[in-house]
């Protein structure tokens, strides 16, 4: 199992901190993607989701697309953060448009490519 995801407890009056615990560590989890797959999500005001594509043998090129039905998202892209934001990405569309599309050429010392949608 992933260590984040492997919670102690020192004593039984420490067990009503558990759901934090675990809601922290399972809300930056990223939602996996299958190629092809359409994903629609709601976003409230200060929320993030985080996605990340299921590929076995990704190709050297990704592209993402994220539009907006109403309001405005900021999209972060990175390889090597699991949780891209504002202030850790490689790349990031922060436009204002609500037609996004993101061209992301893998890395050679890479292992994933994973977005952030705020």
């Amino acid at each position: 199992p992933d260590s984040k995801f492997v919670i102690f407890l020192d004593r039984f009056t420490d067990f009503p901190g558990l759901v934090n615990d675990i809601a922290t560590a399972t809300c930056d989890q990223a939602a996996v993607v299958r190629p092809g797959e359409t994903v629609n999500t709601t976003l409230g005001p200060g929320e993030q989701v985080f996605f990340e594509p299921q590929c076995p043998a990704l190709t050297e090129d990704l592209v993402i697309e994220l539009r907006d039905i109403s309001g405005t998202s900021y999209l972060y892209v990175s390889q090597e953060n699991e949780n891209p934001n504002a202030f850790d990405f490689d790349l990031a569309v922060e436009d204002g448009s609500s037609n996004k599309l993101v061209l992301v050429t893998r890395s050679a010392n890479s292992t994933g490519v994973n977005s952030g949608i705020y």
